[in-house]
């Protein structure tokens, strides 16, 4: 309205005009853009969609005023002088295409001392994808950094945002970092696709004592269910297919405290946590309960007090869902401890750990039977009898060996033993148990893997060893 008032030109008067006569109508600033007859360039609309969605409009409004009057209005209207830009953004798309058809959980763009490094995080290891000159890398930094409304010209401070994309009809949610190093700066993209989630229990657990524990835990009417893994285990995965599994139970009042929201589950009110107005996990968690819920999930613990409120909670009749970085069972009353939390406080409303980590198969294409000195069998428990094998290498599993991955599952009830054993801090009678014949542990579950031809030795030490 400002340039409007302030412009000369009646070219100029007649585009802001239809501009602003679309803001009547449309329910965002972007579609407001977009549906006018000024033919705003895609990556202005996109730019100001990012800044509109990210809750930082002004930033991007300013950076429409600085390109103002820097006197290069002309490429937000002149499609054909957009056409270095659109050369950038197909760059990029071909990127994240083929990020997605590698099913790339990562994009890692690493500055070396001549050139940059593209790297996919595929089952859970780093692949290198291309090297790009370091012209070609700085400009595909700069462009998503301006699609995620981050500061292009701030290369020395770690940045953090977000882009929503469509990419081969598919809606995409990309969490962007960047690192300023002593090479240059780095970028690197985690990939949320809400089409590649699973939510079926029974396409998650393969073993069908795994599904019935993960059934029978959801039919408690209250306490806390924590789900135990270091980053990329599968974990949130899992925690949201109980919830799932709850919403499709029905008749349940279902909120979560998330940050960020990594999914949209219909049935369950998520609430993305802001720091920068007070909303935080324990200021959440207080609202929430003034909202009548059967069921609470907090995509987190990291902190004492958030923990002894979500404890206040699963002891006054809600369910309570949530996830902690840990190793394993064992390592989550350890951390739990560490952070504060009072030994009787964890003993009183836990009611089940759950722990997991993602292995790798062995490609059926090129998979090979191993030989194994005594000594391995020896370490592995593994009797003459039992074959092992692994993955040569072949074009269908990229010359990794592995293709595809599965979860194996640690599940702790916490009984009445075990909740005096915590309560007392008697921790070595814990792991006595945990390493006794009722438990099953992950590498436990691992080495049936192996048993089972699913995968090798050199899989299991390198998780578990």
């Amino acid at each position: 309205e400002t340039i409007y008032l302030e412009s000369e030109t009646s070219e100029w008067k007649e585009v802001l005009l239809d501009v602003l006569e679309c803001m009547q109508v449309e329910p965002s600033f972007h579609l407001a853009l977009k549906n006018s007859s000024a033919g705003f360039s895609p990556s202005l609309l996109c730019m100001v969609q990012a800044c509109e969605e990210n809750g930082r409009l002004d930033h991007g409004l300013e950076d429409v005023a600085n390109a103002l009057e820097e006197n290069v209005v002309n490429a937000f209207f002149d499609l054909n002088a957009m056409q270095d830009l659109q050369e950038k953004s197909l760059q990029l798309e071909e990127l994240l295409s083929d990020a997605l058809h590698k099913k790339a959980s990562d994009i890692h763009i690493v500055p070396q001392n001549k050139d940059y490094k593209i790297m996919f995080r595929t089952l859970g290891s780093l692949v290198l994808y291309k090297k790009v000159s370091k012209e070609e890398a700085h400009d595909l930094i700069n462009s998503i950094k301006k699609l995620s409304c981050l500061h292009v010209d701030i290369t020395n401070l770690p940045q953090d945002g977000r882009i929503k994309i469509d990419v081969n009809e598919r809606h995409i949610d990309f969490r962007i970092a960047t690192l300023p190093t002593i090479l240059g700066e780095k970028l690197t993209m985690r990939v949320f696709d809400g089409m590649s989630i699973v939510l079926k229990p029974e396409q998650i657990f393969t073993h069908q004592k795994d599904l019935e524990r993960f059934e029978e835990l959801l039919k408690i009417p209250f306490g806390m269910i924590l789900f135990c893994g270091p980053t990329g285990s599968g974990k949130t995965t899992t925690a949201y297919t109980a919830l799932h599994s709850l919403v499709e139970r029905g008749g349940l009042s279902i909120a979560s405290i998330e940050d960020p929201v990594e999914y949209t589950i219909e049935g369950i009110s998520q609430m993305q946590v802001q720091p920068k107005i007070d909303l935080t996990h324990v200021s959440a968690l207080k609202s929430i309960l003034r909202n009548d819920p059967d069921v609470i999930y907090v995509n987190e613990i990291m902190e004492e007090d958030c923990f002894a409120v979500m404890n206040r909670v699963a002891l006054t009749g809600h369910l309570v869902l949530s996830t902690m970085h840990t190793d394993d069972c064992f390592s989550t009353i350890e951390k739990l401890l560490e952070i504060g939390v009072e030994s009787f406080d964890i003993a009183s409303a836990l009611s089940t750990l759950v722990s997991q980590r993602l292995v790798r198969r062995i490609c059926s294409n090129c998979k090979v039977e191993e030989n194994l000195t005594a000594n391995l069998r020896k370490q592995f428990n593994l009797d003459g009898n039992v074959k092992v094998f692994r993955g040569q290498g072949c074009e269908q599993c990229n010359h990794t060996g592995y293709k595809g991955r599965v979860a194996v599952y640690e599940f702790l009830k916490i009984t009445k033993d075990l909740k005096d054993w915590i309560r007392e801090k008697e921790l070595s009678k814990l792991q006595t148990y945990l390493d006794g014949p009722e438990h099953q542990s992950l590498m436990d579950q691992a080495i049936e893997l192996v048993k089972l031809e699913t995968t090798s030795l050199e899989e299991v030490s390198r998780l578990f060893l």
